[in-house]
């Protein structure tokens, strides 16, 4: 299995299984509960003598910019079910299904909205996100396998 974030939007990943590629959006994930930290109660409990704690009663964090998930918002209906077709179990929201096979690397743009995939038959292709006609062959398959693949810093070079 591989994933790559999008570094253009990251609100967007993309998953690769041996059966196909997908595209998801998990903003709604993301922005679900963005101050809960899952061993937070367990840290309090087994805090020991010797451990420091710099916060103060009087200390506040305070976070701009932070998008808020509303479950008001999302109301359930007969056309739109929660686990329907383009949404995970988790929430994530599919965008786009793609039918390859054995993809076992992949590389975001650094600034752009492109990805790579490289696959166990050595087929080497580009996509852009949201777009479901593919960019770019670079390696048709029957070449050796894909062992690395990325771009360079400037995005200009795959290599």
């Amino acid at each position: 299995m591989a994933f790559a974030v999008n570094k253009a939007n990251c609100n967007e990943i993309v998953l690769a299984s041996t059966h196909d590629v997908q595209e998801l959006d998990v903003s709604a994930l993301l922005a679900a509960q963005p101050y809960v930290w899952i061993g937070e109660e367990y840290d309090r409990e087994s805090k020991s003598s010797d451990d420091l704690d710099f916060r103060g009663s009087t200390t506040a964090i305070h976070q701009t910019g932070v998008a808020t998930f509303n479950l008001e918002k999302m109301q359930a209906s007969s056309s739109m079910p929660w686990l329907g077709s383009g949404q995970t179990s988790t929430g994530a929201g599919i965008l786009i299904k793609r039918n390859l096979n054995n993809v076992k690397r992949m590389a975001s743009h650094p600034v752009h909205r492109y990805y790579l995939t490289g696959a166990q038959d050595g087929s080497v292709r580009m996509f852009e996100w949201n777009r479901p006609q593919q960019l770019l062959c670079f390696r048709q398959a029957g070449n050796a396998r894909v062992t690395r693949l990325y771009f360079n810093s400037q995005g200009n070079k795959v290599c």
